[in-house]
C-alpha cells in the first residue's frame, strides 16, 4: 500500500491500533507474521506514516480479538476509510513538494494555525496577484509549474472559509511585510487593502503588525507555523528556512515555539490597532482605496 503524508488522522488511526496490539500482548513481529507482511510496514501503520487499508483494519482487529460489533470496531475500519478519501491536493500531484504536501493535509485538520511571517504576507491571506509574484521569484521560468502552484495556494485558502469548520488562524507579520515592494504599487495596494477586509469580515481570522519600533524579538531567526487539533492530539510547527522546510513534532520543541510565539502576540500591535497601522500605511504610500 502506499504510503502517505501522517495525518492526526493516520496518527490517531496508527495509535489505537498500537493500544489493541500492545494490550493483546503481541509483539510487532507476531503481528506480521499474522498479517503476512514485515514488521516494518506495521510499525509504519502504527505511527501513522502509512494508511492501512479498511479491510486491513478489520483483520488487524480481528487478530486482537475487537468485537465487530464494537463502537471502537466501527469508529476505526470508518476512519481507515474516511483517511483514504481524495483531497484537493492531490490533483496538484508532484507540483507540491513532499513537505507542503505533508504540511497542507495537517492544515486540512486543523482546528487553529499560527504563522509567523517577517518579510512577506501570509500565504493564506495573499491575493491572487502577490501569490503570483512571490511564487515567479522562483518558477516563472516554468509558466506551468507556476500557474499550478498559485492555484495551489488560492485553494489552500478555503480552509478560512468552511461553512460548517473554518481554520481558526492568527497571523503575526513584520512591519517589513508590508515595505517589501511585491509587484510593484498596484499589487502592494490591493494586497494591503485585501487584508484589512478579509480580517474585518472573517472573524476566525486574526492579525497583528509587528512594527519595527518592537526593536529585538525571539523570531529573528526565520518564520514559522503552527497547528492546533482537537484535544489528546499533538500539535506541530513547521519551520521555513533557505535549506527547505522542517517540521517540528517533539512536545518541548513545539512549546517552545508556543512560547516564542506568545512573546510575539505580546510585542506586537492589537489586531484593531493592527488593521489601523496597515490602512494608514497604505493610504501614506499608495493612496485611499
Amino acid at each position: 500500500m502506499a504510503a502517505r503524508p501522517a495525518t492526526p488522522r493516520s496518527r490517531r488511526l496508527g495509535l489505537t491500533l498500537l493500544q489493541q496490539r500492545t494490550a493483546k500482548g503481541l509483539s510487532q513481529e507476531q503481528v506480521a507474521a499474522a498479517m503476512r507482511c514485515s514488521p516494518a510496514k506495521i510499525s509504519r501503520q502504527e505511527n501513522g506514516t502509512t494508511l492501512p487499508t479498511p479491510g486491513d483494519v478489520m483483520e488487524l482487529l480481528s487478530l486482537y480479538d475487537l468485537d465487530a460489533t464494537s463502537a471502537l470496531y466501527q469508529q476505526m475500519v470508518s476512519l481507515a476509510r474516511e483517511a483514504r478519501e481524495t483531497n484537493w491536493w492531490n490533483a496538484y500531484g508532484a507540483t507540491l513538494s513532499g513537505h507542503y504536501t505533508k504540511y497542507i493535509a495537517y492544515e486540512d485538520e486543523a482546528e487553529w494555525a499560527g504563522n509567523v511571517q517577517l518579510a512577506r504576507i501570509p500565504g493564506q491571506l495573499q491575493t491572487r496577484e502577490y501569490a503570483a509574484e512571490v511564487i515567479g521569484v522562483r518558477w516563472r521560468h516554468e509558466p506551468d509549474r507556476h500557474a499550478r502552484l498559485v492555484a495551489a495556494r488560492l485553494e489552500r485558502q478555503d480552509l478560512l472559509r468552511k461553512p460548517d469548520r473554518p481554520l481558526k488562524l492568527t497571523a503575526i507579520i513584520s512591519e517589513a511585510a508590508l515595505r517589501t515592494d511585491v509587484g510593484g504599487p498596484a499589487v502592494m495596494s490591493a494586497q494591503l487593502d485585501h487584508l484589512v477586509q478579509v480580517c474585518q469580515q472573517q472573524r476566525n481570522i486574526e492579525l497583528q503588525v509587528l512594527p519595527f519600533t518592537t526593536g529585538a524579538h525571539l523570531a529573528e531567526s526565520g518564520p514559522f507555523a503552527l497547528l492546533a487539533f482537537g484535544a489528546g492530539e499533538p500539535g506541530l510547527g513547521y519551520l521555513e528556512t533557505p535549506g527547505g522546510e522542517m517540521f517540528v513534532e517533539k512536545p518541548e520543541e513545539i512549546q517552545h515555539l508556543h512560547d516564542v510565539f506568545a512573546q510575539l502576540r505580546h510585542l506586537a500591535l492589537p489586531p484593531t490597532e493592527s488593521l489601523g497601522f496597515i490602512t494608514e500605511f497604505k493610504e501614506q504610500h499608495y493612496g485611499p482605496q
